[in-house]
């Protein structure tokens, strides 16, 4: 994208979020300046940074996201040293 167009959207999606925004408010909201800013030209690079991370849900995996909800996650005990 580049540094200055980046910095542009950046700083324009803050004012699209409000005071309780998830990730993923965040990153729609990212695409949303994006198509204010540059007519949408970088939505599919966007999309596809947040996709991999698991943020967006994936249209090729049956809009599953990657990793493993926070709910499902548990912690193995210590071993004692």
């Amino acid at each position: 994208m580049g540094r200055k167009a980046i910095e542009r959207v950046v700083i324009a999606h803050h004012f699209l979020l409000s005071r309780d925004a998830r990730f993923e408010d965040g990153v729609l909201a990212l695409i949303t300046a994006d198509k204010n800013l540059n007519k949408g030209v970088n939505e599919e690079a966007i999309r596809d940074v947040f996709v991999r991370r698991g943020i967006l849900p994936n249209p090729q995996r049956k809009n599953l996201r990657a990793g493993v909800a926070f709910e499902d996650v548990t912690l193995k005990p210590e071993r004692k040293k």
